[in-house]
């Protein structure tokens, strides 16, 4: 049976397994630079974990302690940029593209190992209108408008269909008094767009096999 405190906050909407500053990654899409609802890379790093970006500073209460950039050009999705915060000579912090450590001197990475969805926050389109990006192996697929009620609806498909994987068990045996609803709405929430993606392991930049 939930704690009451675990209630409490499921009813009020917090996730107390991700009560966090969000760290937004970005697409440069249609001349702009907009805010997308995950971070893919997130699944690179979890592959390639010695990867992961080091900043010279470290949030505890962030999701991630970088923030990426991709842009999507003539259909082919690109990864252009990973931020990190540096130290300077006079003891401040600016933040520094760390894309070229991480990808032995590549300034852009061609993300063909990549299959996801992109969820696009609608602070510069309509008004409560998101844009859902879908693509194969990097290359663009569709793309939708919708409103929140459908992002919702989407998620929701996404996290039923992630309920046949090994990795939903694997979350079901830490939390077995819980419901799939309650897995849903306090421990996946936004990442079942990172659980639901794919990477082809064969093609990544890293894969030395």
């Amino acid at each position: 049976m939930k704690s009451l405190a675990i209630l409490f906050y499921s009813l009020i909407g917090i996730n107390l397994y991700s009560a966090e500053i969000r760290t937004p990654d970005y697409i440069k899409y249609k001349g702009q630079t907009l805010t997308i609802s995950n971070s893919p890379m997130e699944l690179y790093f979890e592959l390639y974990p010695e990867l992961v970006p080091k900043p010279d500073i470290f949030w505890i209460h962030t999701n991630k302690n970088y923030s990426a950039v991709y842009e999507l050009k003539d259909s082919v999705l690109y990864l252009i940029e990973i931020n990190i915060e540096r130290l300077t000579n006079d003891s401040s912090y600016n933040k520094v593209n760390v894309i070229s450590e991480i990808f032995e001197g590549q300034s852009r990475v061609e993300m063909d190992w990549l299959s996801t969805i992109l969820i696009i926050e609608p602070e510069s389109f309509q008004k409560g209108k998101y844009e859902i990006i879908h693509f194969d192996k990097g290359k663009l697929r569709s793309t939708k408008m919708a409103k929140l009620k459908q992002v919702k609806k989407l998620k929701h498909n996404l996290f039923e269909e992630f309920t046949h994987t090994d990795e939903f068990l694997q979350i079901k045996k830490q939390h077995s008094d819980w419901t799939n609803e309650s897995i849903e709405q306090i421990v996946v929430r936004d990442k079942i767009l990172e659980y639901s993606s794919q990477i082809d392991n064969n093609k990544t930049p890293h894969n030395t096999k």
